[in-house]
Parts: structure tokens; sequence; C-alpha cells
């Protein structure tokens, strides 16, 4: 009789602990899905919106020092398509990202190659700790086109009583691009 006793009470509380395992986990699932369904609408302000509070301020320390370089008009009109350093600088540090992201993208073909995808597939979570997830995705095609084989991680980390995208893409390969010395191209 004890033994049944033990066991049901083991049982009582290990269900309750696995349903609340799989509920993190698809706390970070939706939160991943929510992110990577803007990018593919090519809502970056909405994605930016999703990224950890800290990674997009280390994004706008990055980038600080190039606009203290006497850089700032022409990223803001070259980048941000804005008219002055003042409204780029005014810009919160989500905003910063999402158009530094844009302009990335955009530069790869992103998206022209996004509008192609129908929907995002999620195929699991691996956590590490407590506060980070890394959820296994890849974007799907329109049943006429071959599905795509291979899938991606996007990495969420614990953002309150939520998960927040570790970053939209990386963007530090830009960032090496205009730290270089500008240069004259072509005839003087």
């Amino acid at each position: 009789m004890k033994r049944q006793v033990l066991f049901c009470v083991a049982l009582s509380i290990a269900a309750p602990l696995g349903a609340q395992r799989e509920t993190r986990d698809a706390a970070a699932e939706r939160a991943a899905r929510q992110s990577l369904e803007a990018l593919r609408l090519g809502d970056y302000a909405g994605a930016a919106l999703a990224v950890h509070p800290a990674r997009l301020r280390e994004t706008r320390v990055l980038y600080d020092s190039l606009l203290r370089a006497g850089q700032a008009t022409y990223i803001a009109q070259r980048i941000f398509q804005l008219p002055d350093s003042q409204a780029l600088l005014g810009l919160d540090d989500a905003a910063f990202t999402a158009g530094i992201f844009r302009f990335g993208w955009m530069l790869d073909g992103g998206d022209q190659s996004m509008r192609k995808f129908i929907g995002v597939e999620i195929v699991g979570t691996l956590r590490q700790g407590r506060d980070t997830a890394h959820v296994v995705y890849r974007y799907t095609l329109p049943p006429s086109e071959l599905p795509l084989q291979s899938y991606t991680v996007k990495t969420m980390l614990r953002c309150g009583a939520s998960w927040c995208a570790n970053m939209l893409g990386d963007v530090r390969s830009l960032y090496s691009l205009l730290a270089q010395p500008m240069r004259r191209v072509g005839p003087p």
C-alpha cells in the first residue's frame, strides 16, 4: 500500500513538472515563430522588437564608434534612408537594429528570397540551462516546390517572463565593411 501511495505521489508530481517543461518549450517556440514570421514577412521593426534588449544595445554600441567617427550622415542616408545624422541618432535600439538588418538583408537579396516561403516549421527545442532555448526550424515552401532539406537554429533567451530572440542575424560583416577606410572608386 505504501509503495502504491508513493508511486501515485511521484506520478502526480512528475506530470505537472513534465507539463511545465513542455509549456516552457512551447513558449520559446511560439516566440521564435513570431520572430521568424516577422522576418519572413519583411517586418524588420517587429522582428527587432522581439530581440533581447541587451542584444539590441550591443548592436548599437558596436556601431556607435562609426557614428562618432564622422560617418553618421553617410550611414543615416545610405543605410537608413534618413535625412541626417540627428534622425539616425534619435532612433531607439530596436529601430536602429531593424534598419541595419534590413539593409544587410536587402544587400543579400533576402527580401526576394523570403517571398517564396509560406511558413515556418518548428521541429523542436534544445535547452541550454533555464534561460536559453535553441529552437530548431526551417522555412516551408509551397507544395509545388521541393522541401528544404536542412534545418536552422534560432536561439531564444529568457527576457522577463517570456522569451526574446538572441539576435536577428549577424550584422558584424556590414560593420566590418563600413569600418574600412573610404576610398574613391572610379575616375578621379
